[in-house]
């Protein structure tokens, strides 16, 4: 992968991510009521407007940490494939190459 379309993706995908979690701040009250029957008590949403449906927090906290993995896992590759192009700077000296024998 050109390491354009590399960057490319990572953006790409931070920009999902950030966009997803305005989403759920703005929609907090709706991200409580999704997890509401699994709390016993300890989240309670209050009093307010009903917000956004379950389906679409739903969505949205799927994608939010969907990107964070493709961003990580698209960081991870351009990472490895830098130290793989990247010249070898060991000196000579640990090489194991002495005035041109081999050890």
């Amino acid at each position: 992968m050109p390491y354009g379309a590399g960057i490319g993706i990572v953006l790409g995908a931070m920009a999902v991510v950030f966009a997803t979690f305005l989403y759920l701040l703005v929609n907090a009250r709706s991200l409580m009521r999704l997890f509401r029957p699994m709390s016993h008590g300890e989240i309670s949403v209050g009093p307010g407007p009903r917000g956004a449906s379950r389906r679409a927090v739903a969505i949205a906290l799927t994608l939010h940490f969907a990107a964070w993995a493709i961003a990580g896992l698209a960081w991870l590759y351009l990472l490895a494939d830098i130290r793989a192009t990247a010249p070898d700077t060991t000196p000579v000296e640990r090489s194991g190459i002495v005035d041109g024998a081999a050890r």
